[in-house]
């Protein structure tokens, strides 16, 4: 799990989102948490300040790790909703909602660029197929 994501699939994703223009980190950190929740004031300080997490978010595990030990190439789009209470101001569903709608509309048009995209075969930089040759039997 050293690299949860194939490096093929985030160049082609972030190939697309610089050719649509839109915002976005191409790398990061993610913390998983159980869901659904917020976190509280304390842990998203810690997760930001201790932890240097960029995304808490409620997904992404165990996903990522059993696309691994499959040997499937996975990559995760993270849509920011909130600032969790790394902002003074409390998360709110209703704004969180909001958020994601709009997010929506920038996903759609992420996908319909990366999608088409994807290589049908992989290629030497993805090592994903081979991700559990190295495990213990």
């Amino acid at each position: 799990m050293h690299e949860p994501f194939c490096p093929e699939l985030r160049q082609v994703a972030i190939t697309a989102a610089q050719k649509i223009g839109i915002d976005f980190a191409a790398k990061g950190t993610n913390i998983t948490i159980e869901g659904p929740r917020y976190s509280t004031r304390a842990e998203s300080i810690f997760f930001r300040d201790s932890v240097k997490a960029d995304i808490i978010g409620m997904t992404l595990v165990p996903e990522c790790q059993l696309a691994r030990e499959m040997e499937i190439c996975y990559l995760s789009v993270a849509a920011v909703t909130d600032y969790d209470a790394w902002s003074e101001e409390p998360v709110i569903g209703s704004q969180v909602v909001a958020t994601m709608k709009k997010n929506l509309q920038i996903l759609q048009r992420l996908l319909a660029e990366l999608l088409p995209n994807i290589p049908e075969a992989r290629s030497k930089v993805c090592a994903c197929a081979n991700a559990m040759a190295e495990a213990a039997h």
